[in-house]
């Protein structure tokens, strides 16, 4: 991805300094972007920073951000800002998930989901917006899941807060599209990363079951539609939700295709 495609703009990524948002601001920095690490966990924060910049600090910066914080948000939105220039590309990266039957989950538990989950996008765009409409341009990235289209048993508050995802996308889509300001979000399926190690040792033939493709997700698959997104190259794009995962559930029973 050294392509230069988004050379000059600065990208913004929630919940960065591990996992699928650390490969996404990697891949991000790669393409010419400079890019701000947010995450709750400051020092990992600042961990990834030196990791993705190494010697040269020039095009990366980090801070503590909690996504539930208007003022939290806010604040690690100027300092990218008034660190790095602008702030042309935000990711909501940023989720939580927590299981539980509704009869007996907790209503903190499910409050928490939705604060990080789907206010979290709420404050963070808004947070974007004025700094997007004055430079008539932007990008939003939201990240829903397969779980807004094939609810899970015990993930009541997670598929709720993706399905809620979803709806914020196509709203604000139509409300900044007057300010040169695009907003989709991506729909991904079971990704394998450090996080997903353990569901996909102990789960492995069920989930692959699932899927049409017959494999699991890769870091790489999400970065390459992220940096699709994030470029020109999807200029007629806005509102929309980008399945990518691997064709899971498209039909009943999809495994009958791998055992004929």
């Amino acid at each position: 991805m050294n392509d230069e495609t988004l050379s000059g703009r600065v990208a913004f990524i929630t919940g960065s300094a591990q996992g699928i948002g650390f490969e996404l601001a990697s891949k991000l920095y790669q393409a010419g972007a400079s890019v701000w690490i947010a995450d709750v966990n400051e020092e990992g924060a600042e961990q990834a920073k030196l990791s993705i910049g190494g010697g040269n600090l020039e095009r990366v910066g980090a801070s503590f951000l909690d996504v539930c914080s208007k003022e939290s948000v806010q604040n690690a939105v100027k300092s990218c800002v008034d660190t790095l220039g602008s702030v042309d590309i935000l990711v909501n990266n940023a989720g939580i998930v927590s299981r539980g039957k509704v009869e007996t989950m907790d209503v903190n538990a499910w409050h928490k989901v939705m604060d990080v989950n789907l206010t979290g996008s709420f404050l963070c765009s808004q947070a974007v917006i004025p700094y997007m409409k004055k430079a008539g341009q932007g990008v939003i990235i939201n990240v829903s899941s397969v779980s807004a289209h094939v609810p899970s048993f015990g993930l009541s508050a997670y598929c709720c807060s993706k399905v809620g995802i979803e709806m914020l996308t196509k709203i604000l889509a139509a409300e900044v599209a007057p300010f040169g300001i695009r907003v989709n979000a991506y729909a991904p399926g079971v990704v394998r990363t450090s996080m997903t190690q353990d569901i996909l040792e102990q789960r492995r033939e069920e989930k692959l079951r699932e899927m049409a493709l017959h494999r699991f997700g890769e870091v790489e698959d999400i970065a390459a539609l992220v940096l699709f997104l994030c470029s020109e190259k999807s200029s007629f794009m806005t509102g929309s939700i980008v399945h990518i995962d691997g064709g899971t559930m498209i039909v009943s029973r999809p495994w009958n295709a791998w055992e004929e």
